[in-house]
């Protein structure tokens, strides 16, 4: 949840291919009101693999506040086929800047940030380069629109490996703590068995 509100749907569920993890209780504790608002949902043209298919790098942990987390693209970006990463909200989000931290071998080169529209239409709101490993605000044109997606035609490695995608309001700061997703998945003890990758 971002800001007091009334909760109607259940809580996002764990990170599980096992179906064995269930709630117990809801810790809330109050954050600092000018947070980037999280998105609800976090979607890509597509992640690179692990050896065993497992989600090492999935879309969602460029919008996670942890920048030692990262999406990895499955494929190079080039001007005909680029590659993408979109956050959805469950409102309208009067964005007026988008923050990004890309890794130190694999950030991006250059960037659009579209709105969408109409549910499928998306409209460019700004064009961008980025340094090599570069972390910045870039403002945007105030636009409001329930859904920011970020379009990478080019990038300095054949991969996009990008550990922040967040979109700003007026008032909102950029949120990164190392940890707060609760590290790189690969470096969990047990986790191989958590994601079935070795069976139960």
């Amino acid at each position: 949840m971002d800001r007091p509100a009334d909760l109607a749907k259940p809580l996002p569920q764990p990170f599980t291919r096992l179906g064995v993890y269930h709630d117990v209780a809801v810790l809330a504790f109050p954050e600092f009101s000018d947070a980037a608002s999280h998105a609800g949902v976090v979607t890509s043209s597509g992640a690179l693999p692990g050896y065993c298919d497992e989600e090492n790098w999935p879309a969602v942990h460029a919008c996670d506040g942890d920048p030692e987390t990262f999406w990895r693209t499955s494929r190079t970006p080039t001007l005909a086929s680029p590659v993408w990463i979109q956050a959805a909200y469950s409102q309208p989000l009067a964005a007026t800047a988008v923050f990004l931290q890309g890794m130190p071998d694999g950030g991006r080169g250059s960037a659009t940030c579209r709105r969408r529209e109409d549910g499928q239409t998306f409209r460019s709101v700004a064009r961008f380069t980025m340094g090599k490993g570069e972390a910045k605000v870039v403002p945007i044109p105030e636009t409001r629109s329930t859904c920011f997606r970020l379009v990478i035609p080019s990038a300095y490695a054949p991969d996009v490996s990008l550990a922040e995608f967040q979109v700003l309001r007026q008032s909102d700061k950029p949120v990164v703590r190392r940890g707060s997703s609760g590290g790189s998945q690969v470096s969990q003890p047990g986790w191989w068995y958590v994601n079935g990758s070795l069976g139960r």
